[in-house]
């Protein structure tokens, strides 16, 4: 697929989404170390389930050191209702870890006053980051351009044939954050959490009756497969049943 091919997908995966989701709704301007917390548990999943998760951090635990130093398994259960709960159980405390020595507290407003090339190279430094995080982070914390595609947008576009050997994901982020504009940005993200939480799943994408289906060639060949796999069970039990009725007869 060319790159205007793949432009042209995209284009048209982001028109069909915004009819099937609702857009969503405005949202609080948060400190940049909470766009950092955010940017964690949003990654592979929906908008809902993470602004549900963040605010029950805020609830049950007095500040971010509480979370910082809290027992994994702990923190685990309230992540419970995210993707991999124990996993980003362990990149948030890793994260939070990082932030307080480095800065010696939690406060990172001073990264809105320092060029993106300082900011990044502090990013290099903390353990489990992604370009997801970053980029979220640049976005929504910095007020920079950027384009944050998690894991679940990875595997969407994957799946479309947007992203593959040639064209990674990095690319198309890069991409996208020039031809999307940015008050555009968070919903474009939004509706792309949402399908991949309501339809493409990870391991069993609903790909019959799929909105994208006619965009998508992973979709159609899994769906071919269905259909032939369901045609062969036809075809066994008639030959099954084409004995039994031959004695019927012969009775």
């Amino acid at each position: 697929m060319s790159s205007s091919n793949k432009a042209a997908v995209v284009e048209k995966v982001f028109a069909v989404l915004r009819k099937q989701y609702d857009a969503p709704g405005k949202r609080e301007t948060l400190p940049v170390l909470e766009e950092l917390i955010m940017a964690v548990l949003t990654d592979g999943a929906t908008t809902e389930q993470a602004d549900a998760v963040f605010q029950s951090l805020k609830k049950n635990y007095f500040d971010w050191n509480e979370v910082r130093v809290s027992a994994g398994a702990e923190l685990q259960e309230h992540l419970g209702e995210l993707p991999n709960p124990e996993q980003r159980a362990y990149r948030l405390k890793a994260c939070l870890k990082y932030i307080f020595e480095s800065t010696y507290g939690f406060d990172l407003e001073a990264w809105q006053k320092i060029p993106m090339k300082e900011v990044a190279a502090k990013f290099e430094k903390m353990p489990h980051v992604s370009d997801y995080l970053v980029s979220r982070v640049i976005r929504d914390g910095l007020g920079g351009t950027a384009m944050p595609l998690d894991t679940a947008a990875v595997r969407v576009f994957t799946r479309l044939g947007v992203i593959d050997e040639k064209h990674t994901a990095e690319e198309l982020s890069a991409s996208l954050a020039r031809r999307i504009p940015r008050a555009k940005s968070f919903e474009f993200c939004h509706v792309i959490s949402e399908f991949a939480g309501d339809r493409c799943t990870a391991a069993e994408p609903h790909c019959k009756g799929c909105c994208l289906l006619e965009l998508c060639p992973t979709g159609q060949r899994r769906v071919a497969e269905q259909e032939a796999a369901a045609a062969q069970r036809r075809a066994k039990r008639k030959a099954k049943s084409k004995p039994a009725r031959a004695r019927a007869k012969a009775k």
